[in-house]
């Protein structure tokens, strides 16, 4: 079982943070565990275009305020971590995507964050647009971004600087992505055809298919449509929370903004949702996406606040996600006045720096039929059966089969891999001699750990003449 972290009641003063000393509580309640304490860290773009970063160890009391090197970011930033001391953050540098790494110590986190002196731009294939999402799962970090038609993938390495590879086109399209790592998996939240949908991964490269997570709704009272407009995600404990925004639009046109709300979405897997709340806090975030993270029991948002001239702004909700769904109850929002504001209508990221995750095997399966059938066949006619082996697993899958040249049944051999999600046809060819029943076994070998799979084939020869 996952746990996440809960502060416990004593407390150290560190400077403008107070931070607590933190136990571990399993999700569905148990013996607390003592653990180092861990903390938030949240990011966004200023008005100069530089990233910047601040971080607690509440979600509520911000500090340390830092610039991260040689950013130009012409949207909002992304965070992500490793679970072992390495930060890296990623944006938008105008069509491609900028990195750079730092460090800190899980241990002592009172230090904070010390970013790298340099940042690594990696060119894409396509002019990239939005905010970038990233998340750190199964040794690599994964960036995932969109250019307006389709959805693509970056793998950066880590240290000492980012790596430069060529960006993956996803296959599907959408946009204001979201990226989390959890129980062995990649989950990618994003809007597409104004529904919020849900995708999981191993690799970040092969996708399962979309799932619904909140559809765009029509309503009555007042008449208008209630659309996802942005999501945030993150794991804790053995959860996925995906915190999303929420426009309520007014007809004939659909264009006139008469509301906007919080929804709050769980799923223990990242493929079934259910809905904690779709009917959140007027929060003030008109003009930007909130970032959020889940952890410690509560829900830490942040946004640039319109009212207080897009400065940065902060919000925590204190759920009882810890055993059940619930309804959140959400603080007023906070003017945190730092000295450099955010530049409004960008999303902000918020990242928790608890481990991402175990790094679980891809649960690799093949899906073939046990058996195939030829029935009767006259003596000297060659009949034709189709096996079909489908790779149902989220990774590719190398197959191995030999061919078959001699005796009744027949067929070509096949070495190389089925992609995730996809299939491979062999025609087995059945050719009796004579009369009776006539029976083989068909085996191939996968990289699954499975070891062989078997399929029997059986005909029935005849060499009577049929009556007209």
């Amino acid at each position: 079982m996952r746990y996440f972290v809960r502060t416990a009641l004593a407390a150290v003063a560190l400077g403008p943070i107070t931070m607590a000393a933190a136990a571990i509580v399993p999700l569905s309640g148990g013996v607390w565990i003592p653990t180092p304490p861990p903390y938030f860290v949240r990011a966004w773009t200023d008005t100069a275009g530089g990233v910047r970063t601040m971080e607690s160890t509440d979600g509520m009391s911000w500090a340390r305020m830092r610039l991260v090197p040689g950013s130009v970011s012409s949207d909002g930033p992304a965070l992500a971590f490793d679970g072992a001391g390495t930060w890296m953050a990623a944006w938008n540098a105008g069509g491609a995507v900028s990195f750079v790494t730092g460090a800190s110590s899980p241990a002592t986190p009172a230090g904070g964050i010390t970013w790298g002196g340099a940042s690594s731009t990696l060119p894409t294939t396509v002019a990239v647009s939005g905010t970038p999402t990233m998340a750190f799962g199964n040794g690599n970090f994964v960036a995932v971004m969109s250019d307006g038609t389709g959805m693509f993938r970056l793998v950066p390495s880590m240290l000492p600087v980012p790596s430069a590879p060529t960006d993956m086109p996803l296959g599907f399209a959408g946009r204001d992505p979201h990226l989390a790592f959890g129980k062995g998996r990649f989950v990618l939240t994003y809007i597409a055809d104004q529904n919020l949908l849900a995708r999981t991964s191993v690799d970040g490269a092969c996708w399962s298919a979309p799932r619904i997570v909140f559809p765009l709704t029509h309503v009555e009272d007042p008449e208008g449509l209630i659309i996802p407009t942005g999501v945030s995600l993150s794991f804790s404990g053995d959860a996925f929370v995906a915190t999303g925004k929420l426009i309520r639009r007014f007809p004939p046109t659909d264009s006139d903004v008469i509301g906007h709300s919080l929804a709050v979405y769980r799923s223990l897997d990242g493929v079934t949702w259910q809905t904690v709340t779709n009917g959140g806090p007027n929060v003030d975030v008109n003009s930007g996406i909130p970032g959020a993270a889940f952890a410690q029991c509560q829900l830490a948002l942040a946004y640039d606040t319109a009212p207080f001239g897009s400065n940065v702004g902060n919000q925590s909700a204190t759920p009882d996600l810890c055993t059940a769904p619930s309804m959140f109850s959400f603080g007023t929002a906070t003017n945190l006045a730092v000295p450099t504001t955010a530049a409004a209508g960008r999303k902000m990221a918020v990242v928790f720096s608890q481990p991402p995750g175990p790094f679980l095997a891809s649960n690799p399966a093949l899906s073939a039929p046990g058996s195939i059938g030829f029935g009767m066949v006259p003596v000297g006619d060659v009949a034709q059966r189709t096996l079909t082996i489908r790779n149902t697993s989220p990774v590719p899958l190398s197959i191995s089969l030999a061919s078959s040249t001699s005796g009744v049944f027949r067929w070509s051999g096949f070495n190389g891999d089925i992609a995730c999600g996809g299939q491979r046809s062999i025609t087995i060819e059945f050719s009796p001699t004579g009369n009776g029943a006539a029976s083989r076994s068909l085996t191939f070998s996968s990289n699954t750990g499975m070891g062989t799979s078997t399929v029997a084939l059986s005909g029935r020869g005849s060499d009577s003449v049929q009556p007209l």
